[in-house]
């Protein structure tokens, strides 16, 4: 299987023109309220890539799906604040794209995972694993901590499960502080 955690309309436009004659289950997450644009229309999506929106090399966020927009927002502050950020935006969860994965962590050995899923067996598993066999790094993660979700608004949840720019910002100093 095939799991992709969409971003925005225009990422998903590309992600159905480069899957549909793909043989095989295909998942595709989509957010289920409108939710601010990443990309423009020169985008261009490949299923075997993650997307490096920041080269940095004190802390690498990893993000998928609408947390894309929230690690944005926590990777400005933190630039700000004088912290070399590398923000990826990993598209496709499964299979992982070992090789940017990895080269980021090489070379930062710290890294935050932000997903708007369970943090066992998404995401952050995912890196962990790259971590484990590639590049050992110390991870922390944002996204719901084995509960089951709820309906509400965007912001509302976020909140609810510490999935905010602030928490991602939070993890980052205390990694960057270990």
């Amino acid at each position: 299987i095939t799991i992709i955690d969409v971003i925005d309309e225009i990422q998903l436009k590309e992600v159905l023109l480069d899957t549909v004659d793909k043989k095989g289950v295909i998942y595709i997450r989509l957010a289920r309220k409108q939710v601010p644009k990443v990309y423009d229309n020169n985008y261009k999506f490949d299923i075997n890539k993650a997307d490096i929106l920041k080269h940095g090399d004190d802390i690498t966020i990893f993000a998928t799906g609408i947390m894309v927009n929230e690690a944005i927002k926590a990777s400005d502050i933190l630039e700000r604040e004088g912290v070399s950020i590398e923000l990826i935006s990993i598209p496709v969860i499964k299979p992982i794209d070992v090789e940017t994965v990895k080269n980021s962590l090489l070379k930062t050995k710290k890294a935050v995972t932000a997903e708007n899923h369970n943090v066992i067996g998404g995401l952050y598993s995912a890196i962990c694993e790259v971590s484990c066999r590639y590049a050992p790094s110390l991870i922390r993660n944002i996204g719901i901590k084995d509960h089951f979700g709820e309906v509400g608004s965007i912001g509302f949840l976020l909140n609810k499960y510490g999935m905010t720019s602030e928490q991602i910002i939070n993890e980052c100093k205390n990694l960057l502080d270990y």
